[in-house]
């Protein structure tokens, strides 16, 4: 279950081996004070129990779901819903991972945070390089918006320069306030490498977009698309 504002969200991912359909059931807070069934959401076709709405969350205007396909050979899925014009809830988009998630159990916990999404898959059996076997040893997968524009306050707040931006070699990092960390993803999300320099060298990266988390002592965070050339 999730709370967020006037409206609430209860999953009900009923058990395996019945005939009931899996569902996600919104409920409002009417003028009243009492809680009214708003939408129910079901669970997508499947050969198997998909256990969708294991869990959920809602926070702002988008609505998490997560079906993890316990004990099953599907992947699991997370879904992430927003509203329509009609104010109802609709699937937006599905957050995939590249790697293969069958019999991982991805999306056995979820959790957002302003532009960012984090799934757990608590069965991986793999290493983060997908080279060394460890049984269930468990992976968390990190999804970030594509759209920065909520980031470029904190840039400028704390007078963030990146330069250069495309880069080859190296890239450096400006900041009137303290760094305490960089991150650098891929586009899925997975990362790539920390630093606590300024200067950080990206020689070895292949050709692409990546993207620079840079946090700061207050626990704030400012996010930046870097391009590989």
């Amino acid at each position: 279950m999730s709370v967020f504002g006037n409206e609430l969200v209860v999953g009900a991912y009923t058990e395996s081996g019945t005939s009931n359909p899996s569902m996600a059931y919104i409920f409002k807070l009417n003028d009243n004070g009492n809680w009214e069934e708003s939408q129910k959401i079901p669970s997508y076709e499947s050969s198997e129990h998909t256990y969708f709405a294991w869990m959920c969350e809602l926070k702002n205007d988008r609505l998490l779901i997560s079906s993890p396909h316990l004990y099953g050979a599907e992947p699991g899925r997370a879904l992430l819903y927003k509203k329509n014009s009609q104010n109802q809830w609709e699937l937006d988009q599905e957050l995939k991972p590249e790697n293969d998630v069958a019999e991982d159990f991805y999306g056995w916990s979820i959790a957002m945070n302003d532009n960012e999404i984090i799934v757990g898959a608590s069965r991986d059996n793999w290493d983060n390089n997908e080279e060394n076997e460890l049984n269930d040893a468990g992976s968390a997968y990190l999804f970030i918006s594509q759209n920065l524009a909520t980031n470029e306050s904190n840039l400028s707040k704390n007078n963030v320069k990146i330069y250069p931006n495309p880069a080859k070699d190296f890239i450096h990092i400006t900041s009137k306030q303290q760094i305490n960390s960089v991150e650098l993803l891929d586009q899925s999300g997975k990362r790539v490498s920390e630093s606590k320099e300024s200067t950080i060298n990206i020689s070895t990266l292949s050709k692409g977009i990546y993207i620079l988390k840079i946090k700061f002592p207050n626990g704030s965070s400012a996010i930046q698309k870097l391009i590989k050339q």
